[in-house]
């Protein structure tokens, strides 16, 4: 680009006079187009020069914030795009000179129209490239989203408010000295398996952060099968940082500079079984004096092993706190005269171990004496001592909790949470293939309702203190490793589970003789990599076999002959070349889960002899063609191909799958053809096979022929609840949070004009919860235009970018008065809409936006305000305004245009944020009305608004009584009018106000 650049030089060589050869037009600006040509391109020229450097500089700082693992700002990646599409667009404009200059230099001075051309093409670009300019001003030097902060480390559910017993006390008050203590930086945490050592190191380390005795506290859990490259990166994520390295010795030369960057940093590494070698992970101990690590671990020579400057023994409960810890699970009842004597009794067989004690409490809840009498006798029974690191009176109490749960798919659900690796964050949607294809729910026929019962069967072990929740993923639990050591010798003993995860085996195991009578097994997390030639002696009782994460693993073709029982068939991850002969045999297989496992051209047609097949995941497997065979599989309830961007799906596959209530084509096949546009020359699926299976429940799937969108076909969606549906494609969309159910019933419309909508996209949208536009023409405004009749009822957020049509959010017409639309709406962002004048054309209907909580406008310059004062008081679950960019903005609310001077206040009692930024205009939120008693504001944010004189809305104790924070520009801030002199200087001395430049 810079050579094309250059030659604009040559282009724009001496020229001759020739404006008095040309008839002046009645227009300056024409006539300065035609004049002022080589002035412009010159211009032009030294406009693309100073983009490029800018574009080297912005480049530069984006190649290091990604080499530190940092995301990059959507505005920059944006910026960048354009100043490459300019890039291309400049070379027109060096052609074009470069033809003028050839002419001239050829004689021919009167082809007016050519320099006319080329002067306007410089000169819109030379706005152009300003526009980059000022753009490229406004983000700076800053291009990356900070690090995020450490994850929060949640309590375990064990003790929902933490406890501070003797014991506790006393170990949290060494490790705090130890750490003071310059001459400290390696601090071992050592006690017995239950005793507490994660809730008390989870507990500190939420206190050394709030008080800022380290800058970042990042705590991680190695576990017994320590996996160096699992440490690295749950080091990593905690600090922001992705790797991109597979090498364990760069990685941790890059883990080493990222934490070196941390001013004070805490590294507390949980349940450790061995020596971990430092240096090899990532971390600078002895090269960082304020890096301090703490280990935990269930043995004394670990720490020793570890070279540890100061070990902290965590202690069991003396009586009276385990007797005080037991109380608050087993209720006020353990005071009774009843129950007293026999509570003293159970708390003893406990051993004072917190987990021994709260899942024996939660067990004996609201339970009659008989009941605790005998769980006496049960804690007290002798149990083999064949797990590494327990003392029998735990096995003992958590044995108890698990056989006093109210059911056996209750306990088989909590067994087979024992399949997954040690501290796995499992979903809901990594268990259910197991219990769907182990027919656990019996009587449930349909997936919706194995869903919810999956559900209410994991809140039942969460309350039982048997598994912990997940705080930041919804629908995730979690196995201490002490219950999932019990877990996995019960599901041995009494289940025929075998379960070797995670534990490096790169062969099959060799005890084949042991697996004769196994059920389940589960080889997860390994790098086996070849299975036995024939197995069919061994397996014909196995029901579940996961081999799961074995990433180069052969599978044989005789491999699975002889598994006459196989059920559910977990094979992700496994990168194998070819579907096996002995696929065939597998005629009661009722799971098979084949993620990032196939390779392209691999021949399905293998599985059409699965006939009780109701689970079939075939995402991110390169598939080309869906073989005619898979519309044989007619009990199939679940369907994902996902991922598979060349996927072709043939006619008359997908309408035979009439059980079909899930399907996933997120990033997969979207050439949908039209109904009655093809008959004999038809090669790919119609929209309206999907739209006959009336069973759907959960949809995913893209439409990039426009046509559908207009064309008419029954559909019979009546049990749709769970959807995605992309026009255009899939656009900016996290695929795992679609995986785990995180879209409810979403649509996006990206890259096109929309059509007159059809009865099915009208229907849609009017059960649609969230709705995104980007870059879409011929939208003038989102209510009346895509009505279906129902005021979009259902909406709860609406996102729209760049679709420079648009003028109106919602126009209020008198025959639509009665329809109350976006009352359920509670998120609005507008964002780069050029022909945005209004939010609402005529007057707001009375309730409408009425459950608005967040309201985001970026670089929507025809904005002169956002509403009118009759919505001034129709806003009251409004809580957060972002207001950026917007040129044209002069104040939020103003005076009716109708000429109704009902002039009250400004409402917003539920208003906590304002940040407005970059908005030259904006003088006030509202001229004709006051802005008092925000009773639960909480930050004011203020930047680049010269306009604005005062404080937009009255700031003080007793308006604004929890108020914290206030950012503004300092020099702002010192010119601002203010009521009283002493207002400044009260409002600084009780709330704090940050400055940024």
């Amino acid at each position: 680009m810079a050579a094309a650049v250059a030659a604009l030089g040559v282009a724009v060589g001496p020229v001759n006079e020739v404006v008095k050869a040309v008839v002046v037009p009645l227009f300056l600006r024409p006539l300065g187009y035609l004049v002022h040509h080589k002035r412009n391109v010159n211009e032009f020229r030294e406009k693309m020069f100073t983009l490029e450097r800018q574009k080297t500089s912005v480049q530069r700082l984006v190649d290091v914030a990604r080499e530190r693992g940092q995301d990059i700002k959507e505005e920059v990646s944006s910026w960048i795009s354009k100043v490459n599409a300019t890039e291309l667009e400049a070379v027109t404009v060096v052609v074009r000179a470069l033809g003028v200059a050839i002419q001239q230099n050829n004689g021919c001075l009167w082809d007016c129209g050519a320099r006319y051309s080329v002067g306007k093409g410089a000169k819109i670009k030379i706005d152009e490239v300003n526009d980059l300019l000022r753009e490229r001003d406004k983000f700076g030097d800053t291009v990356s989203i900070p690090p995020t902060a450490p994850r929060v480390i949640e309590s375990m559910p064990l003790m929902p408010n933490f406890q501070v017993f003797e014991p506790t006390n006393l170990a949290m008050n060494q490790i705090r000295e130890a750490l003071e203590d310059k001459k400290f930086n390696l601090v071992g945490v050592y006690g017995m398996g239950g005793v507490g050592k994660t809730t008390l190191m989870k507990e500190m380390a939420k206190q050394l952060n709030n008080k800022g005795v380290f800058d970042r506290v990042v705590m991680v859990t190695v576990s017994q099968n320590l996996i160096l490259k699992k440490i690295q990166n749950d080091i990593g994520e905690n600090l922001g940082y992705k790797f991109r390295e597979e090498n364990e010795s760069v990685r941790a030369s890059r883990l080493l500079e990222r934490i070196k960057h941390e001013a004070r940093i805490l590294i507390i590494l949980d349940d450790l079984w061995e020596e971990l070698p430092l240096r090899e992970v990532g971390i600078p101990f002895g090269d960082k004096e304020d890096c301090s690590v703490i280990i935990t671990t269930r043995f004394l020579d670990v720490c020793g092993n570890m070279n540890t400057q100061c070990n902290v023994e965590v202690k069991d409960l003396p009586e009276e706190d385990a007797f005080r810890l037991f109380r608050m699970f087993a209720g006020e009842c353990v005071d009774s005269l009843e129950l007293h004597d026999v509570a003293k009794e159970v708390v003893k067989e406990c051993g004072g171990l917190p987990v021994a004690i709260v899942t024996v409490g939660k067990a004996l809840q609201n339970k009659d004496r008989t009941v605790w009498v005998d769980a006496i006798t049960q804690l007290k029974e002798v149990i083999p001592s064949r797990i590494p690191g327990m003392l029998p009176r735990v096995f003992s109490s958590i044995k108890y909790s698990y056989d006093r749960l109210e059911n056996q798919e209750t306990q088989l659900c909590f067994l087979f949470c024992c399949l997954f690796p040690e501290d796995f964050i499992i979903s809901e949607d990594d268990l259910l293939p197991y219990v769907l294809g182990e027919n656990i729910f019996e009587a449930i026929e349909t997936m919706k309702k194995a869903r919810n019962r999956l559900h209410t069967v994991l809140e039942t072990l969460k309350w039982s203190c048997l598994l912990l929740n997940v705080d930041e993923k919804k629908g995730c639990v979690r196995m201490h490793d002490v219950v999932r050591d019990v877990a996995i010798w019960i599901a041995k003993e009494d289940h025929g589970f075998i379960v070797e995860v995670g534990k490096g085996l790169k062969e099959w195991p060799d005890n084949m003789k042991n697996l004769q009578k196994c059920k389940r097994l589960s080889l997860m997390q390994n790098e086996i990599s070849k299975l036995p030639e024939q197995m069919s002696s061994y397996f014909q009782l196995m029901t579940t076999l996961s081999l799961r994460h074995n990433p180069k693993m052969e599978i044989p073709s005789k491999s699975f002959e002889g598994m006459i029982s196989l059920k559910v068939l977990d094979l992700q991850c496994t990168n194998i070349v070819s579907i096996p002969s002995s696929f065939s045999r597998l005629t009661e297989l009722r799971v098979l889960l084949l993620r990032y496992t196939l390779w392209e051209g691999t021949d399905l047609s293998l599985l059409g002899n699965m006939k009780k097949l109701e689970m079939l995941h075939l995402c991110h497997c390169e598939l080309s063609t869906l073989p005619q065979e898979i519309g044989g599989l007619t009990n199939l309830r679940s369907l994902d191909l996902s991922t598979n961007p060349d996927l072709i799906i043939p006619p008359k596959v997908l309408s035979r799958l009439s059980r079909l209530e899930e399907l996933n084509l997120f990033d997969s096949f979207n050439e949908w053809e039209i109904e009655g546009s093809e008959e004999d020359g038809k090669s790919k699926a119609c929209l309206s096979e999907v739209a006959s299976l009336s069973g759907l429940t959960k949809l995913i799937l893209e439409v990039s022929n426009i046509e559908c969108l207009s064309s008419t076909f029954p559909f019979r969606w009546e049990n749709l609840t769970q959807f995605f549906i992309m026009i255009g494609r899939f656009y900016l969309v996290d695929a795992d949070d679609l995986r785990r159910g995180c879209y409810s019933a979403r649509m996006g419309f990206y890259r096109l004009t929309i059509p007159e909508l059809s009865n099915w996209a009208k229907g849609l949208l009017g059960r649609t919860e969230n709705l995104h536009f980007t870059k879409c023409r011929g939208l003038r405004n989102i209510y009346p235009g895509l009505d279906g009749g129902n005021g979009l009822y259902s909406l709860k957020s609406l996102k729209i970018k760049e679709c420079e049509d648009l003028e109106h959010i919602l126009i209020a017409e008198e025959e639509s008065v009665h329809i109350l639309a976006f009352n359920r709406l509670e998120e609005l962002e507008l964002s780069d809409i050029r022909n945005l004048s209004k939010i609402c054309h005529g007057r707001f209907p009375k309730g409408c936006l009425e459950n608005l909580r967040i309201l985001s406008i970026f670089q929507c310059h025809n904005l002169k305000h956002i509403f009118e004062m009759s919505m001034a008081q129709g806003l009251p679950q409004l809580e957060q305004i972002e207001i950026f960019y917007c040129d044209g903005l002069e104040e939020i609310f103003m005076k009716n245009e109708e000429g109704e001077d009902k002039e009250g206040k400004v409402v917003l009692p539920r208003l906590r944020v304002l940040e407005l930024d970059s908005l030259p205009n904006f003088s006030t939120v509202c001229r004709v009305a006051s802005l008092r008693d925000f009773p639960v504001f909480e930050r004011l944010y203020i930047y680049k608004c010269p306009n604005l004189k005062g404080l937009p809305i009255s700031l003080s104790p007793k308006s604004t009584p929890y108020l914290k924070e206030i950012v503004v520009e300092e020099t702002w801030f010192n010119q601002l009018e203010w009521d009283e002199p002493s207002d400044k200087l009260h409002l600084q001395e009780w709330v704090k106000v940050n400055f940024v430049t």
